[in-house]
């Protein structure tokens, strides 16, 4: 069983960017919560945020869940914690 697979139809470019893009809104919402909590509590809430974006879109099925879409969320926002720490 392959772990991430293209979606029929889509291109590589297509789904680059539709990767590209989840990982820019977990960072936005990690800079709108940044100030009012730590950073890994924004990353917690970012991450739990993206989980339930997932299910509403999957008819609220866990077995749905895009494990790529969710995998460049919780990238994004790991690097964003990493980086806000570091610096």
């Amino acid at each position: 069983m392959a772990l991430f697979t293209l979606k029929p139809g889509k291109s590589l470019i297509l789904e680059v960017a539709e990767q590209f893009a989840h990982a820019l809104y977990a960072v936005a919402l990690m800079a709108a919560f940044i100030f009012p909590i730590p950073a890994w509590g924004a990353a917690l809430l970012s991450i739990g945020m993206g989980i339930l974006r997932e299910l509403e879109q999957k008819s609220w099925d866990w077995t749905r869940i895009g494990r790529m879409d969710m995998f460049f969320w919780a990238l994004a926002c790991v690097i964003f914690t990493v980086v806000f720490y570091a610096l």
